[in-house]
């Protein structure tokens, strides 16, 4: 009994690191993620395509634009980095409208990461978002 319970309990984290996208958010000061949640409450498999649901926040004092939203772990994939979901402006202290994207379970790891890429007065810059 003891074991199965372990089990159990592994498996409940796995699946709460997988589904919340709430475990490890990056901070860099710039960009603050508010909600990162898959649209289903089921386990997923390998093979699985998932939807979810990405809001931001600037929380800086300047306007960011050209923002792009690319995926870098293996343990998910998506879409090129010209493809994926874009916000042309977010004006400071302000947060996105929700951006829906799917996702690609590849069934070898538990990390979605997040790269978003931006620009504040012209000059490039990214956060890693886990």
């Amino acid at each position: 009994m003891k074991k199965l319970t372990t089990i159990a309990l592994a498996v409940l984290i796995l699946c709460l690191q997988v589904f919340s996208c709430t475990v490890a958010y990056g901070s860099d000061g710039f960009i603050r993620i508010i909600a990162c949640e898959p649209a289903t409450n089921s386990p997923i498999h390998k093979d699985d395509v998932v939807e979810m649901g990405l809001v931001i926040k600037n929380e800086t004092d300047k306007d960011m634009t050209d923002i792009e939203i690319i995926i870098k772990e293996a343990s998910f994939s998506g879409w090129t980095s010209d493809q994926g979901p874009r916000i042309a402006e977010l004006k400071s202290k302000e947060e996105s409208d929700p951006i829906r994207f799917d996702v690609y379970y590849n069934g070898n790891g538990r990390d979605l990461v997040l790269e978003i890429r931006y620009k504040i007065e012209g000059k490039d810059d990214k956060a890693e978002k886990k």
